[in-house]
């Protein structure tokens, strides 16, 4: 638990991630996955809940590869962001979200924005619906020219509460398969 950005980098990987589990919580102002180029971030939520509560501050936002590579796997339990989600942020990033069950949600997600981001879901809810009630936003896939959001949804719930936008001025592909 801490009040400060949280940054997970080069010390774990997908056979081996950072985990949160079982009725363990953690809440950060910031979550960065692959904070720069030259590093990479794993975060399996089995069980747990992981809050981002930006205490109202606006343009503080979170990133699954933000420069580098992240990877975050929620098998159960909760994933919490107030404010905007990036999955793939900047140029050269990859981002990756492997949704199994449990409930993720963001005020934004941001699949590829100036980078490469993927969203694999077989089960749970994916959705726009920050917590605390207030109302959220856009789903958008391939935001910036040269980003690439991709989400292949199998099974489970995959809403935005405004506007769902595939391509907005990058590659954008959402595939429904099943469920």
């Amino acid at each position: 638990t801490t009040n400060h950005s949280t940054r997970i980098n080069g010390a774990s990987s997908q056979a081996n991630p950072a985990l949160i589990d079982g009725t363990a919580t953690g809440n950060c102002l910031k979550l960065d996955l692959g904070l720069s180029s030259d590093n990479a971030g794993y975060l399996k939520v089995n069980g747990g809940c992981l809050t981002n509560e930006a205490g109202g501050l606006p343009n503080v936002d979170s990133c699954i590869g933000n420069s580098g590579t992240g990877w975050l796997h929620l098998a159960s339990g909760g994933v919490y962001f107030t404010n905007t989600l990036y999955i793939g942020a900047n140029t050269g990033s990859i981002g990756t979200v492997v949704m199994d069950a449990g409930s993720f949600q963001a005020k934004v997600i941001v699949i590829g924005d100036m980078g490469t981001g993927n969203v694999i879901q077989s089960g749970g809810q994916f959705e726009t619906c920050p917590p605390g009630g207030s109302l959220g936003r856009d789903v958008i896939l391939g935001n910036s020219a040269g980003g690439r959001g991709v989400a292949v949804i199998s099974n489970g719930l995959f809403r935005s509460s405004y506007h769902m936008d595939v391509g907005r001025a990058g590659r954008g592909e959402l595939y429904l398969r099943g469920g």
